[in-house]
């Protein structure tokens, strides 16, 4: 059947195509197996719905492989989908609107008004970022006071001052200045004498800003022959533990003084922690820390020191007498 000469009777390919088939005599179903083209295309072509055919070279894939079933030149059939598609595409891009949202109150957001729009949030977003700028310069610096504790009694000649200040700040314990790492972290030595103390702890920003905390302690010193005998007894009693966590998060650790923050991984992996006398433990979220010790996991910091589970002190007599509570 030649194309040229049925074109005279049918003005589009898809009435071609679908009469072709219906002078075979086939189905579509029939004529996609014989094709070997999908029958939803099939159907698509023969409804010149165009629009839901995949790219063009696809398309003129399937038109060979429907004019080899014909038993016509395939040339025609790409030649006359072309000029279709294309006045098809052409028509639509002609009747396409500009986008525009009508409102309730009557406004229309056009291109030109939605770039204003969002020049506006833009500007309004960097406003509050200054605004809360400002706010954080004109604030009291923060300070973390994690040794010693209030009311604390101290039975040792020497006491260990750590805590946590903003990055950039001074701090002062009893006017005499503390040194601090690049996170805020500080930690020292404080020789005490017998009786009732109060420590003053003075942070200060370069804005001159001040935070101050007040922590009174008990110093209940031994005489100076028990102090000798202790001072030579051995006093480090080694241990670990570990640590896993619900979320990805990091702590703030105080491993025998030294500051050592850790990240801990995610569900189900867990890091070991190794110390020659105790260890200070901070976090935001207790409840999502939990606490291993021999190989036992005892729970969660929330439920092990619902007291005060976001500052935590552990020594071995302490997780000892966790896993002793715990069996």
């Amino acid at each position: 059947m030649d194309f040229e000469r049925k074109q005279l009777k049918t003005e589009t390919l898809a009435e071609y195509l679908r009469e072709c088939r219906n002078a075979m005599g086939l189905s579509q179903e029939e004529f996609s197996a014989r094709s070997g083209v999908v029958l939803k295309h099939i159907a698509a072509l023969e409804e010149g719905r165009y629009n839901v055919l995949p790219a063009d070279i696809y398309v003129i894939g399937f038109l060979r492989q429907i004019a080899a079933t014909l038993g016509i030149p395939d040339k025609d059939l790409i030649r006359q989908f072309k000029k279709e598609v294309g006045t098809q595409r052409l028509l639509q891009a002609r009747h396409k609107k500009p986008i525009r949202v009508r409102w309730y109150s009557g406004i229309s957001l056009t291109p030109k008004s939605l770039s204003v729009s969002l020049a506006f949030l833009l500007l309004l977003s960097f406003g509050f970022y200054i605004y809360v700028q400002i706010i954080k310069l004109n604030s009291s610096p923060n300070l973390v006071i994690y040794e010693p504790k209030a009311d604390q009694v101290v039975t040792d000649f020497t006491l260990r001052i750590s805590g946590k200040a903003d990055p950039g700040t001074t701090v002062f314990i009893n006017n005499q200045p503390l040194s601090l790492d690049s996170e805020g972290n500080f930690s020292s030595e404080l020789n005490v004498s017998e009786g009732k103390q109060s420590l003053q702890f003075l942070a200060k920003n370069r804005f001159e800003k001040e935070t101050v905390k007040n922590v009174t302690i008990l110093a209940n010193l031994p005489d100076a022959s028990l102090s000798q005998q202790l001072s030579s007894a051995p006093r480090e009693q080694p241990f670990s533990f570990s640590l896993s966590s619900l979320h990805v998060q990091s702590i703030d650790l105080y491993i025998d003084g030294t500051a050592t923050p850790k990240n801990l991984p995610e569900q189900n992996k867990q890091i070991k922690v190794n110390a020659r006398s105790d260890v200070i433990l901070s976090t935001t979220k207790p409840e999502t820390v939990i606490l291993y010790y021999e190989s036992k996991k005892l729970g969660t910091l929330s439920q092990l020191f619902p007291d005060d589970p976001t500052e935590i002190f552990l020594d071995k007599a302490a997780l000892e007498n966790l896993i002793n509570k715990h069996k």
